[in-house]
Protein backbone atom coordinates (compact mmCIF):
# COMPACT_ATOMS: atom_id res chain seq x y z
CA UNK A 1 0.00 0.00 0.00
CA UNK A 2 1.65 3.42 -1.01
CA UNK A 3 0.38 5.18 2.09
CA UNK A 4 2.40 2.60 4.32
CA UNK A 5 5.08 2.61 2.97
CA UNK A 6 5.47 6.49 2.54
CA UNK A 7 4.60 6.65 6.39
CA UNK A 8 7.28 4.14 7.11
CA UNK A 9 9.59 5.49 4.82
CA UNK A 10 9.37 9.04 7.45
CA UNK A 11 10.18 6.81 10.29
CA UNK A 12 13.24 7.49 11.47
CA UNK A 13 12.62 11.40 10.91
CA UNK A 14 9.22 11.52 12.91
CA UNK A 15 11.20 9.92 16.34
CA UNK A 16 13.04 12.86 16.00
CA UNK A 17 9.99 14.91 17.54
CA UNK A 18 10.60 14.27 21.32
CA UNK A 19 8.98 16.37 23.91
CA UNK A 20 8.98 15.51 27.33
CA UNK A 21 8.20 16.42 30.84
CA UNK A 22 7.14 14.05 32.69
CA UNK A 23 3.61 13.12 34.78
CA UNK A 24 2.12 10.55 37.59
CA UNK A 25 1.03 6.91 35.94
CA UNK A 26 -2.90 6.64 35.34
CA UNK A 27 -5.01 3.91 36.78
CA UNK A 28 -6.56 3.49 33.05
CA UNK A 29 -7.52 0.17 31.93
CA UNK A 30 -5.56 -0.98 29.28
CA UNK A 31 -8.09 -1.66 26.83
CA UNK A 32 -8.90 1.56 25.96
CA UNK A 33 -7.46 5.16 25.19
CA UNK A 34 -8.19 7.21 29.10
CA UNK A 35 -7.30 11.03 29.03
CA UNK A 36 -6.32 12.09 32.78
CA UNK A 37 -4.85 15.69 33.36
CA UNK A 38 -0.95 16.06 33.47
CA UNK A 39 0.51 16.31 37.21
CA UNK A 40 3.21 15.51 39.07
CA UNK A 41 6.93 16.36 38.94
CA UNK A 42 9.46 15.51 36.62
CA UNK A 43 12.38 13.35 37.32
CA UNK A 44 14.79 14.86 39.80
CA UNK A 45 16.93 14.38 36.47
CA UNK A 46 16.89 12.21 32.90
CA UNK A 47 20.20 11.83 32.06
CA UNK A 48 20.56 8.39 31.74
CA UNK A 49 16.67 7.90 31.98
CA UNK A 50 15.24 5.15 29.95
CA UNK A 51 12.46 5.59 27.85
CA UNK A 52 10.34 4.26 25.23
CA UNK A 53 7.64 6.10 22.89
CA UNK A 54 5.47 5.12 20.29
CA UNK A 55 3.81 7.48 17.58
CA UNK A 56 0.23 7.14 15.86
CA UNK A 57 0.36 8.56 12.42
CA UNK A 58 -2.41 9.78 10.54
CA UNK A 59 -2.58 11.30 6.96
CA UNK A 60 -4.19 14.87 6.65
CA UNK A 61 -4.49 16.18 3.15
CA UNK A 62 -0.21 16.48 1.85
CA UNK A 63 0.62 16.21 5.12
CA UNK A 64 1.54 13.15 8.26
CA UNK A 65 0.52 14.06 11.52
CA UNK A 66 2.22 11.91 14.21
CA UNK A 67 1.34 11.93 18.02
CA UNK A 68 4.08 11.00 20.30
CA UNK A 69 3.37 9.31 23.10
CA UNK A 70 6.14 8.61 25.86
CA UNK A 71 6.98 6.67 29.10
CA UNK A 72 9.34 9.23 30.92
CA UNK A 73 8.00 9.68 34.58
CA UNK A 74 5.78 7.08 33.97
CA UNK A 75 8.06 3.69 34.15
CA UNK A 76 11.47 2.85 32.46
CA UNK A 77 10.11 1.07 29.89
CA UNK A 78 10.53 -2.82 31.36
CA UNK A 79 12.42 -4.84 28.48
CA UNK A 80 9.55 -8.07 28.57
CA UNK A 81 6.58 -5.39 28.18
CA UNK A 82 7.82 -3.67 25.26
CA UNK A 83 8.75 -6.33 23.44
CA UNK A 84 5.34 -7.62 24.16
CA UNK A 85 3.88 -4.38 22.45
CA UNK A 86 1.58 -5.28 19.62
CA UNK A 87 1.39 -2.40 16.70
CA UNK A 88 -1.69 -3.52 15.49
CA UNK A 89 -3.33 -3.57 18.93
CA UNK A 90 -2.87 0.21 19.52
CA UNK A 91 -3.39 0.95 15.41
CA UNK A 92 -7.26 -0.56 16.15
CA UNK A 93 -6.97 0.91 19.95
CA UNK A 94 -5.98 4.37 18.83
CA UNK A 95 -8.08 4.46 15.11
CA UNK A 96 -4.96 5.18 12.68
CA UNK A 97 -3.51 3.63 9.62
CA UNK A 98 0.15 3.53 11.48
CA UNK A 99 1.66 3.08 14.54
CA UNK A 100 5.79 3.38 14.59
CA UNK A 101 7.82 2.20 17.71
CA UNK A 102 10.68 4.55 18.81
CA UNK A 103 12.79 2.56 21.58
CA UNK A 104 14.58 1.68 24.09
CA UNK A 105 16.35 5.07 23.86
CA UNK A 106 18.44 6.78 27.06
CA UNK A 107 18.07 10.81 27.53
CA UNK A 108 21.50 12.77 28.01
CA UNK A 109 20.57 15.84 29.29
CA UNK A 110 19.90 16.70 33.11
CA UNK A 111 16.50 18.46 32.31
CA UNK A 112 13.70 18.86 30.28
CA UNK A 113 11.36 22.22 29.83
CA UNK A 114 8.46 21.94 27.74
CA UNK A 115 5.80 24.78 26.57
CA UNK A 116 3.97 25.78 24.36
CA UNK A 117 2.92 23.10 21.98
CA UNK A 118 5.31 20.70 22.99
CA UNK A 119 3.85 20.34 27.12
CA UNK A 120 2.64 16.75 27.81
CA UNK A 121 -1.15 15.60 27.58
CA UNK A 122 -3.18 12.97 28.09
CA UNK A 123 -2.08 9.95 29.94
CA UNK A 124 -2.87 7.00 28.01
CA UNK A 125 -2.08 2.60 29.33
CA UNK A 126 -0.91 0.62 26.68
CA UNK A 127 0.29 -2.37 27.08
CA UNK A 128 0.21 -2.66 30.70
CA UNK A 129 2.67 0.31 29.85
CA UNK A 130 1.92 4.32 30.74
CA UNK A 131 2.60 6.14 28.19
CA UNK A 132 1.47 10.32 28.24
CA UNK A 133 1.21 12.42 24.63
CA UNK A 134 3.60 14.61 24.16
CA UNK A 135 3.93 16.17 21.33
CA UNK A 136 1.82 16.51 17.80
CA UNK A 137 3.70 16.96 14.96
CA UNK A 138 3.48 17.71 10.95
CA UNK A 139 5.49 16.65 8.24
CA UNK A 140 4.67 16.60 4.23
CA UNK A 141 4.94 14.04 1.96
CA UNK A 142 7.77 15.80 0.26
CA UNK A 143 10.68 15.31 2.83
CA UNK A 144 10.10 11.98 4.09
CA UNK A 145 13.82 10.50 3.39
CA UNK A 146 15.85 10.23 6.77
CA UNK A 147 19.58 10.06 6.01
CA UNK A 148 22.34 9.42 9.10
CA UNK A 149 23.89 12.64 9.43
CA UNK A 150 21.38 14.73 7.21
CA UNK A 151 20.18 17.88 9.08
CA UNK A 152 16.36 18.05 9.77
CA UNK A 153 13.93 20.74 10.83
CA UNK A 154 11.27 19.46 13.91
CA UNK A 155 8.13 21.59 15.48
CA UNK A 156 9.56 22.22 18.89
CA UNK A 157 9.16 24.26 22.37
CA UNK A 158 11.83 22.99 24.54
CA UNK A 159 14.98 23.82 26.73
CA UNK A 160 17.44 20.80 27.01
CA UNK A 161 19.95 21.92 30.19
CA UNK A 162 22.98 19.88 30.45
CA UNK A 163 24.39 20.76 34.03
CA UNK A 164 28.22 22.19 34.27
CA UNK A 165 30.87 19.55 34.65
CA UNK A 166 28.85 17.23 32.90
CA UNK A 167 30.00 14.97 29.97
CA UNK A 168 28.57 15.65 26.41
CA UNK A 169 28.93 13.95 23.20
CA UNK A 170 29.26 16.39 20.40
CA UNK A 171 29.07 16.11 16.40
CA UNK A 172 31.05 18.63 14.25
CA UNK A 173 29.64 18.80 10.80
CA UNK A 174 32.58 19.94 7.90
CA UNK A 175 30.63 23.58 7.73
CA UNK A 176 31.15 23.53 11.69
CA UNK A 177 27.87 23.07 12.95
CA UNK A 178 27.58 21.48 16.39
CA UNK A 179 25.17 18.81 17.35
CA UNK A 180 24.87 17.74 20.96
CA UNK A 181 23.86 14.06 21.66
CA UNK A 182 20.12 14.16 23.27
CA UNK A 183 19.47 10.87 23.24
CA UNK A 184 21.50 7.40 22.45
CA UNK A 185 19.20 4.45 21.28
CA UNK A 186 19.07 0.38 21.54
CA UNK A 187 17.25 0.10 18.55
CA UNK A 188 20.18 -0.30 16.11
CA UNK A 189 22.44 -2.06 18.92
CA UNK A 190 20.98 -3.44 21.89
CA UNK A 191 23.82 -3.42 23.88
CA UNK A 192 25.06 0.03 23.77
CA UNK A 193 24.64 1.73 27.15
CA UNK A 194 26.58 5.09 28.16
CA UNK A 195 30.25 3.74 29.22
CA UNK A 196 30.20 3.49 25.41
CA UNK A 197 30.01 6.72 24.33
CA UNK A 198 33.61 7.72 24.68
CA UNK A 199 34.54 5.60 22.51
CA UNK A 200 31.64 5.78 19.98
CA UNK A 201 33.42 7.33 17.27
CA UNK A 202 35.22 4.25 16.37
CA UNK A 203 31.92 2.35 15.32
CA UNK A 204 30.36 5.55 13.41
CA UNK A 205 30.07 5.67 9.78
CA UNK A 206 31.55 9.29 9.92
CA UNK A 207 31.29 11.23 6.55
CA UNK A 208 34.43 12.87 5.30
CA UNK A 209 34.91 16.32 7.58
CA UNK A 210 32.82 15.08 10.40
CA UNK A 211 34.02 14.62 13.97
CA UNK A 212 32.74 12.62 17.32
CA UNK A 213 34.31 13.75 20.19
CA UNK A 214 33.22 13.77 23.98
CA UNK A 215 33.71 17.82 26.18
CA UNK A 216 32.76 18.15 29.77
CA UNK A 217 30.87 21.30 29.70
CA UNK A 218 32.42 24.24 31.52
CA UNK A 219 29.08 25.37 32.32
CA UNK A 220 25.77 24.76 32.29
CA UNK A 221 24.66 24.22 28.33
CA UNK A 222 20.99 24.83 27.44
CA UNK A 223 19.82 23.92 23.86
CA UNK A 224 16.67 25.98 22.82
CA UNK A 225 14.03 25.18 20.49
CA UNK A 226 11.39 28.58 20.34
CA UNK A 227 9.39 26.32 17.48
CA UNK A 228 12.03 24.35 15.45
CA UNK A 229 14.74 22.53 16.39
CA UNK A 230 17.83 21.05 13.89
CA UNK A 231 18.42 17.60 14.51
CA UNK A 232 20.38 14.78 12.93
CA UNK A 233 20.92 11.04 13.51
CA UNK A 234 24.11 9.52 13.16
CA UNK A 235 23.97 5.63 12.33
CA UNK A 236 23.37 3.86 15.28
CA UNK A 237 20.21 6.25 15.31
CA UNK A 238 21.43 8.08 18.39
CA UNK A 239 19.89 12.15 18.14
CA UNK A 240 21.87 15.20 18.38
CA UNK A 241 20.70 18.62 18.62
CA UNK A 242 22.22 21.51 16.76
CA UNK A 243 23.75 24.04 19.59
CA UNK A 244 22.51 27.81 17.90
CA UNK A 245 24.93 30.73 19.28
CA UNK A 246 21.96 32.01 21.88
CA UNK A 247 23.34 28.63 23.40
CA UNK A 248 26.34 29.51 24.54
CA UNK A 249 25.41 30.64 27.71
CA UNK A 250 25.25 29.46 31.48
CA UNK A 251 21.51 28.69 32.34
CA UNK A 252 20.45 31.84 34.31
Amino acid sequence: MKYRSLVTSAIVLLLLAMTVTAVQPSAADDSTPTATPASGKPPVTTHNARYCEFLTVKLKGTKLVASVYNTLGLNDCPAGAWKAIDVNSIRKQFSVAQVLLNGPRYFMMDQIIATGASQSGETVMVGGLGFTKRAEVEFTLTSMKSIPYQEREIQRDTQYIFKQGQLAYQLTSPDGHVYVMQSYSQQADPTLTIDDLPTLATRLKLPEGWKYQEVKLDNDLVLSARGVAHLIQDDLINSYQRIEPADLVANP
